[in-house]
């Protein structure tokens, strides 16, 4: 959403500010978007000290120590608005389901929903009845992708409030091909559906066969601390870095091979995306709507078995000519059909602007 951001107020100064937590301004920050003291950005204040949340899968406890910092940031917000003339919020992450059950006085508000996790599209389970809950308060719903949107209508939404875009956007000046080197590279958060203990499997097979190559799998999460033992481990821990970087980009670009082994959708993931920006030959999981964007020969789609995903990865460092077109070719898919411009018409559409 930062990048978004970036282009938003590039083209329409003076329209958009952004509301964010300390830490999540200071990763910002740590990944190259310079954000600090510019006045429409709005720096919302730090945890409470009993939330000690790390991440979507905690149990009742920590979810419930969150809750008080989510009250901290309303009461700042709350406090924005008195003072700025804003007309819309627009609302992502842990924000839209709290921010349902506890609206804000005196704006529309559009609830943003990114997430393909099941436990939020199952009646049984409580995210879900939480979650529907809250969109009741929310005049309109932008979901990222049509996935969300069969979910959300089969449990009842109206259609008619909710809208998603064509295609996701990627920041291809970011990432942007650089000469490749022997490297492969798997990045996304540190969760178990993201697959990276199945990646390190891979990489033990894969580096075997070719030992002049290098490893790196990068993300930030829950199971961080089990895959740098993992790597240690490993007979080929030399070769292997298990890190999170703020600024994936300046390994992903060098990156002759990118893997993204999501368990359920690869279809909107940035790591995809960022991988095929970059120009590098990708191996996907054929998982959800991942079809629909790695197809026409920019990529390789793989079930999630170590097997195939070993024979695709090694078969793709053995031909170095058909990685660099499948490289090619990815990078020709994301400034056709991934473009910021298109993303931001849909958003401002969605926002109630006119078209420019």
């Amino acid at each position: 959403m930062a990048f978004v951001f970036r282009e938003l107020t590039r083209r329409f100064p003076g329209t958009y500010l952004l509301a964010l937590s300390a830490d999540l301004l200071q990763a910002l920050q740590e990944g190259g978007f310079d954000l600090v003291g510019r006045p429409e950005v709005k720096v919302l204040g730090g945890r409470s000290s009993l939330d000690k949340k790390r991440g979507a899968e905690d149990g009742l406890l920590r979810n419930a120590g969150r809750v008080v910092t989510l009250f901290g940031y309303r009461r700042e917000l709350v406090k924005i608005l008195r003072e700025e003339p804003i007309d819309l919020v627009h609302s992502y992450l842990e924000m839209v389901p709290f921010l349902g059950w506890f609206p804000l006085p005196g704006v529309e508000m559009t609830a943003s929903l990114v997430s393909h996790l099941p436990k939020y599209y199952d009646r049984r389970n409580p995210n879900c009845r939480l979650l529907l809950g809250a969109l009741r308060r929310y005049a309109k719903v932008d979901a990222l992708y049509s996935f969300i949107v069969d979910r959300l209508v089969a449990l009842g939404v109206a259609p008619a409030k909710i809208s998603f875009p064509t295609r996701n956007c990627v920041d291809t000046e970011r990432f942007h091909p650089r000469p490749k080197e022997r490297i492969v590279t798997f990045t996304g958060r540190a969760y178990a559906f993201k697959n990276p203990v199945l990646m390190l499997d891979v990489i033990e097979h894969v580096g075997s066969a070719h030992t002049d190559v290098r490893f790196f799998v990068l993300g930030e999460g829950p199971l961080l601390e089990t895959l740098r033992r993992k790597a240690r481990a490993s007979r080929l821990a030399a070769r292997i870095e298990v890190d999170h970087f703020p600024d994936p980009s300046v390994i992903v670009n060098r990156s002759a091979v990118h893997v993204c082994l999501e368990e359920y959708d690869n279809a909107t993931n940035q790591s995809l995306l960022e991988g095929m920006a970059a120009g590098c030959a990708v191996v996907a999981s054929d998982v959800g709507l991942t079809a629909s964007v790695i197809r026409g020969g920019n990529g390789v789609l793989v079930p999630l078995e170590p097997g195939p995903i070993v024979e695709a990865v090694s078969g793709l460092l053995r031909d170095k000519d058909r990685a660099e077109q499948m490289g090619s070719a990815a990078r020709r898919t994301c400034l056709e059909e991934h473009d910021v411009r298109t993303y931001i018409e849909y958003l401002r559409a969605v926002q109630g602007f006119p078209p420019d």
